[in-house]
Parts: C-alpha cells; structure tokens; sequence
C-alpha cells in the first residue's frame, strides 16, 4: 500500500514491511563520494554508456602505478606519457581516464572479463616497454564486468578489486564478478 500521498516534496522508498528508508541519503553520499576530479571519469563513463551497445559485454579496469619517483616533475611527466600510450592503444568507444587518486580508469566495450584480462596486460606491457619507466614501479590492477546500463558501479568494484590486488604480488590483476 502506497501511503505517500500528500508527501511531495519527499523522497523515499518502501523495503521491509514498516521501514521507510530516505534514499536522499544514498544519493548525497554518492554524490560526495564522486570528487570533482572524478567528475571528469564519471562523465566519461556515461559517454561511455551512451556509445556502447548495452548488447555487448563490457569490462571496466582500474590500474595503479605506483613509481619511486623523486621530483614531482617527472612523476607528471610519467603519468602524463603512461596515460598517452593507454589512450593510444584503444578503439572507440573505449576509454581511458586518470582518477583524483592517480589511477587509470578503463571502460572497455565488447570485452568479457577474460578477453578484458588480456587487453589490460597488454596495455601494460606497452606501459613497461616506454624508456621512462621504473622498473621498480609496482603495479596493480582490478577488472570487473559492467552488468547493466551503468559502468560507474562497476568502476567501484574494479577499485575493490584493485586494493585486494595491492595485497598479491607486483603486477597481480584482480578480477571480482558479482
């Protein structure tokens, strides 16, 4: 039974019998948990969602270097060259964005999670062969499969998968499918 009548102006959800949850709050959070820098991937995720065929298998990725790097100059100078060879090996309508935390988000378009797995381990294989690199730059990665019409959850769930990454060995990719 539908008792919002006369409650306009509120917003909320009926779950368990007698329980009335304000979804406002959820909304907000989220909102806040999306930083302005991640603004930009966010918003490149729902051009992503938009382009896609929500037919097709889709993978996102989230990849964390993390270089012994001294000046903060070449750390950018890094980032920026890893970033321009990821971008580089993508087709349409794939993407590749940098997050507020330094990490390197990836959409990928008709890729299962497997064949995503291999697209990432190429990508970084390119990554390593730059003459800038660091080899004792650690690395680690985190995929999971889109399942529905909005990739940003499952840009979550590949960061989870990418800190439970962090803990394996260098180089490790995590996959988590729910």
């Amino acid at each position: 039974m539908d008792t919002s009548e006369g409650y306009d102006g509120l917003d909320f959800a009926l779950g368990e019998p007698g329980l009335i949850e304000d979804t406002r709050i959820e909304e907000a959070a989220a909102a806040q948990a999306c930083g302005d820098a991640d603004r930009a991937v966010h918003s490149a995720l729902a051009e992503f969602d938009q382009a896609r065929s929500q037919s097709e298998p889709a993978a996102t990725c989230l990849i964390r270097f993390a270089a012994p790097v001294a000046d903060a100059v070449t750390a950018a100078v890094l980032a920026r060259r890893i970033l321009d060879r990821m971008q580089g090996a993508l087709r349409s309508p794939d993407l590749c964005e940098r997050t507020d935390r330094g990490d390197y988000a990836l959409a990928l378009a008709g890729c299962d999670v497997e064949l995503a797995r291999k697209r990432v381990a190429l990508m970084i294989r390119l990554v390593q062969m730059d003459p800038m690199f660091v080899q004792a730059m650690s690395l680690c990665a985190g995929i999971a499969p889109v399942n529905g019409p909005d990739s940003g959850a499952s840009l979550r769930t590949a960061e989870l998968a990418c800190d439970l990454a962090a803990f394996q060995p260098a180089g490790h990719i995590e996959v988590i499918e729910l």
